[in-house]
């Protein structure tokens, strides 16, 4: 089979390597479709630390869907033919993080090997209890987002968005735009965006965003005076030190922030502790999912969450190994196709 094989930061060459074999109480997975996620391009940044142990050469890819066409011993209720979300967390189960409830923070996940890599792959072998039968109605591009949306559900539980709370989503990427559904369904009263990419900003406003900033053309401090009361949640999906200080500068009496992206390991801002003190903020950090993931899979199928119009690129293995480097070109998802002809297919 063809795969994107990652060989170090910014080195993805699209070989030629063997078929993975099921083996006992696992099926064989043809991939349909493969997102990128933020992580996968922030691992291909000089100097930032990977969030999983797997080492080099492997095959990264976490939030996939396909088609079960194998399986080993021991497995049932998957036939062949089945199509499927996987999920990526494979915890031991064994560990107190696990015992306490936490097992998507385990630490002793298995990492990834080179045999038995991600998604972005022609095929992958995963154990059975990972993959999650979709409804005839469900996409394979749409069941290919199944695993940011249980993510964003799992953080959205931790924050507890309640009836009326006013809502401000940093950032207007894939994981903004769910937060912005995921909120409206808990009750929030209002929900604004801030970003600096005009089409992102319009796609808020289309899945249920009741106001958008564009922070490209707002000052810091103009964004400020839009909450004069504040917000009862701060989501941060762009990570970074200087929003996670919009964040404090935005947030209520007895606000809820969410930590959700990615910020460079060592960054660090000065918190002011009687602040948190005096206005009982709580800071969350989310990450991953937990128990969520068969959730995510009910609101695509119920369409009580769109994903579909989210999925604004795909690519082919080729297009995947020389994208990873740049930007995301404005685009909100893109969702690697490893056996589509054409390179890249836009659905803006």
């Amino acid at each position: 089979m063809n795969a994107a094989i990652t060989f170090g930061p910014g080195d993805i060459r699209v070989e030629s390597v063997q078929d993975p074999i099921p083996g006992v109480g696992e099926v064989l997975v043809k991939v349909e479709g493969c997102g990128i996620c933020g992580s996968d391009y922030s691992a291909h940044k000089p100097g930032v630390k990977k969030l999983t142990k797997s080492k080099d050469p492997t095959i990264a890819g976490h939030e996939v869907a396909g088609t079960v066409v194998d399986s080993g011993k021991g497995v049932s209720g998957l036939p062949i033919g089945t199509k499927v979300a996987v999920s990526p967390n494979r915890p031991c189960g064994s560990c107190l993080t696990c015992h306490r409830g936490m097992s998507h923070l385990c630490q002793n996940r298995k990492p990834r090997v080179l045999e038995q890599g991600g998604g972005f792959a022609e095929h992958m072998s995963v154990f059975s209890e990972q993959c999650f039968p979709i409804s005839a109605d469900t996409s394979l591009l749409e069941a290919a987002v199944v695993e940011p949306l249980a993510c964003c559900i799992h953080s959205t539980n931790r924050i507890h968005v309640q009836q009326g709370d006013d809502v401000v989503i940093i950032g207007a990427g894939f994981n903004a735009q769910i937060f912005v559904q995921l909120t409206r369904l808990k009750g929030a009263r209002r929900v604004t965006v801030i970003d600096s990419i005009s089409k992102r900003l319009t796609m808020a406003s289309v899945h249920g965003a009741d106001a958008v900033i564009d922070s490209s053309v707002t000052s810091p401090e103009q964004v400020i005076s839009h909450f004069p009361r504040g917000a009862d949640v701060v989501i941060n999906t762009r990570g970074s030190m200087k929003f996670t200080k919009l964040a404090f500068d935005i947030c209520a009496v007895g606000a809820r922030i969410l930590c959700y992206g990615v910020a460079p390991v060592g960054e660090t801002i000065p918190i002011e502790p009687n602040m948190i003190f005096r206005k009982e903020i709580q800071l969350i950090g989310g990450r991953s999912f937990n128990n969520t993931f068969s959730a995510a899979v009910d609101l695509i199928a119920s369409k009580r969450v769109q994903v579909d119009p989210l999925v604004t690129r795909t690519v082919n293995l080729e297009r995947y190994s020389e994208i990873i480097n740049s930007l995301s070109e404005g685009h909100i998802k893109t969702v690697v196709v490893p056996n589509q002809k054409t390179r890249e297919k836009s659905r803006w």
